[in-house]
């Protein structure tokens, strides 16, 4: 009956032993594990894709696999109807994305893999070819690619570069001959080792969170410079700037801003101050507009952060501290909120950040 039948007949079952030998009765333990274990990756899969109902998985290729608006992003390269390729297509999350707007082909290393690419792909009514083989020792007819190489070791994430598949040296070395690509990295590495790579970068935002990193390769570059993108409003923002004027006590609003347009090096492009070394939290007489404000918040006391002088201020204002948040601060923050517990009725924010050598901290209202 095959695996087709296997998934049919686990649908809705509770992954206990039990269950699993019960199907296998029928299908055989490997086809049984197969389909209990593709139902709860299915489920895990909601969380990045509409039709994660639908759609084949294995582990390690969804853990890797960017959320489905979040791979749109490999829009940025090649032109609609024009041939692009996939380098490192894993289940297929890019290689939807690219498929979607014209002829895309797809390389994974791993053939099992390659084929929950395809099935993919026609879950979303799309075609595309997708070959099994190094993507490094292929042929390659296309003028613009994608890559994402993968960043795990010993079946973890990693940030040292030597370890990524394919080898990324390589993999930007031949890039480079192309028309236009783009390559997708972890935006914690660090920005000596991304510009070694390219000058012109773009950090993306997702969910209140900076994403990924991605670096031109080929010959043409659509944006010069470092930028940053925010998906849900599709706002592009320059970054590489100088950093705001600085400050040490907030103004009436403090916001803080969104992650990649931090990382981009972005915030003096926003027209606030920034609030003591913190780089994130921006201060004024109103809030930071527009999508690149993660939170908003309206001041409602500033001083030195000591536990003093903040549950004092909790007094006065009749508040309790809700949440703690901390830029630039090795503090443990849970223990900072069991030290500030206050019984007010006003829901308050604590906000701390460094001054030089001081830290100070701002109990505000959530916005």
């Amino acid at each position: 009956m095959g695996r087709p039948a296997a998934l049919a007949a686990a649908k809705g079952v509770q992954a206990t032993p039990a269950a699993i030998d019960r199907l296998a009765l029928e299908f055989g333990e490997e086809d049984a594990r197969w389909a209990v274990t593709q139902w709860a990756l299915r489920e895990r899969g909601r969380a990045k894709f509409e039709r994660a109902g639908e759609m084949l998985f294995d582990r390690d290729g969804l853990e890797m696999a960017s959320h489905e608006a979040v791979a749109r992003a490999a829009h940025l390269v090649g032109e609609p109807g024009e041939p692009v390729g996939d380098l490192t297509a894993g289940i297929g999350a890019d290689l939807i994305a690219l498929a979607g707007r014209g002829p895309a082909i797809g390389f994974e290393i791993d053939p099992e893999r390659a084929e929950l690419a395809l099935h993919n792909l026609a879950v979303h009514g799309l075609t595309g070819e997708v070959k099994a083989e190094d993507c490094l020792a292929a042929e390659w007819r296309f003028e613009a690619a994608f890559a994402d190489p993968a960043r795990r070791a010993g079946g973890r994430r990693t940030l040292d570069p030597g370890q990524f598949s394919p080898r990324l040296d390589a993999l930007v070395d031949r890039m480079a001959g192309l028309r236009e690509g783009l390559v997708k990295l972890s935006p914690m590495l660090d920005d000596g080792f991304l510009e070694s790579l390219g000058p012109d970068r773009t950090f993306v935002s997702h969910a209140g969170e900076c994403k990924e990193a991605l670096v031109a390769a080929g010959r043409e570059r659509r944006r010069r410079g470092v930028w940053a993108l925010h998906v849900e409003s599709g706002a592009w923002l320059e970054g590489g700037g100088t950093p705001p004027e600085s400050v040490e006590v907030p103004g009436e609003w403090v916001s803080e801003a969104d992650p990649a347009g931090i990382r981009a090096h972005a915030l003096g492009r926003l027209g606030l101050l920034g609030l003591g070394d913190s780089n994130g939290y921006l201060t004024g007489p109103g809030p930071l507009e527009g999508p690149w404000a993660r939170g908003q918040f309206l001041v409602r006391w500033a001083g030195p952060w000591r536990v003093g002088p903040v549950k004092a201020a909790l007094r006065g204002l009749g508040g309790r501290v809700t949440a703690v948040k901390s830029r630039g601060l090795d503090i443990d923050v849970r223990r900072v909120a069991r030290d500030v517990a206050a019984e007010g009725g006003q829901e308050l924010v604590l906000l701390l950040y460094p001054f030089g050598r001081a830290a100070r901290a701002v109990l505000a209202v959530r916005q």
